[in-house]
């Protein structure tokens, strides 16, 4: 596939993922078909501009998200290789964040929408338990002595699992 080609169908399943909502839901809230939206989602169908805004009104996101080109990936690492992690961004990093962070199990981190102005990534690294992180549709699990560096304006979830997990962002 050609890096410039927008993937509707992946992006439309990345972000209805991302907000745990089933393709059954999504089919009866915007009275569309669910073949119609598997078929979409699978790179089948073409979609028209008012299904389109029908489908971005429901899952609460600007259509531009949808139409968006965004292959960058996240970075795992151990504790070990935390500090060459660190170490590349530190001579550059003029505005940076650090929260340490405890969260009841089940609970999400809610971040600070203001606060990622003139950031470009996130650090997550946990100190105690087991976090879960959704990015990019795609749900992981981190622990202890485990981190990831992620795009800061690409929409992710952390969540503890079953446990209090203590962690610590750091945005640059």
């Amino acid at each position: 596939m050609n890096k410039s080609t927008i993937n509707i169908g992946k992006n439309l399943k990345r972000i209805r993922k991302m907000r745990e909502v089933s393709l059954q839901k999504m089919a009866e809230e915007t009275k569309m078909s669910y073949s119609y939206l598997s078929g979409l989602e699978n790179d089948k169908h073409s979609i028209s501009l008012t299904n389109l805004s029908r489908i971005a009104d429901f899952l609460n996101v600007d259509v531009i998200k949808i139409l968006e080109i965004d292959d960058r990936k996240p970075e795992f690492f151990e504790s070990k290789t935390i500090d060459k992690v660190l170490s590349v961004h530190s001579g550059s990093a003029k505005n940076v964040d650090i929260y340490f962070v405890n969260l009841a199990p089940k609970q999400y981190f809610e971040e600070e929408k203001n606060s990622i102005e003139n950031k470009e990534f996130r650090i997550i690294y946990v100190l105690n338990g087991n976090l879960n992180v959704m990015y990019d549709g795609i749900k992981t699990n981190i622990s202890k002595g485990q981190g990831m560096k992620i795009a800061i304006d690409k929409e992710h979830i952390l969540q503890s699992k079953t446990k209090d997990t203590t962690f610590i962002v750091i945005e640059c």
